[in-house]
């Protein structure tokens, strides 16, 4: 119970309170499509999990030579 209890308490980090201490991990999920465009299934996604805790979204590409999956988001 005091593991449980301490999952749930809120942590300071800088400038900014995070309600848990529940963390998502960076997941490739293969979703924006071949343009590497944000959509609404991306969208969608991380709505569902907003609420969980701390979420570290899935890498972005910085160039098309630079993507090593394909449909991840890019710049």
């Amino acid at each position: 119970e005091a593991i449980m209890a301490e999952l749930n308490s809120a942590l300071q980090v800088g400038d900014f309170t995070i309600k848990n201490r529940l963390v998502l991990a960076p997941l490739t999920r293969a979703r924006s499509g071949e343009h590497r465009i944000p959509n609404d299934l991306m969208v969608e996604y991380y709505q569902q999990r907003a609420n969980a805790g701390l979420i570290l979204t899935e890498a972005t590409v910085i160039s098309p030579k630079a993507a090593g999956y394909a449909n991840t988001p890019g710049l």
